[in-house]
């Protein structure tokens, strides 16, 4: 069986939004996918408001294996990104998935 290493990984990231900036935050989501777009081994991702009216948005982006899904979350570019958004977005729930079991069970909550 192979190393876990081996297999794409899907992490998705529930964060809310302030409302009043809700055209800042679709302009700050999309920098980051296309940030993303530049790290070796990235698969592609999307991301979804809840609702029309609500404040909780969703990311989800796929690598290779888990060491480029790393090279990108350490990144200093990542963080700057992330750093641009505190003060409209903040981080709720955080969930990596490798393949699609797990993706209608109930979720294992990872934090940090």
């Amino acid at each position: 069986m192979p190393a876990p290493e081996a297999h794409p990984i899907t992490v998705a990231i529930e964060r809310r939004i302030e409302p009043a900036r809700t055209v800042e935050a679709t302009a700050w989501m999309q920098a980051g996918t296309d940030m993303a777009t530049s790290f070796d081994g990235f698969l592609g991702s999307g991301w979804v408001r809840a609702g029309e009216n609500s404040d909780l948005w969703y990311m989800l982006y796929r690598f290779r294996d888990i060491p480029t899904l790393e090279a990108w979350e350490e990144s200093p570019q990542r963080r700057w990104w992330l750093d641009s958004g505190r003060t409209f977005a903040s981080e709720v729930r955080v969930e990596r998935r490798t393949g699609i079991e797990g993706w209608f069970d109930a979720p294992l909550q990872r934090t940090g």
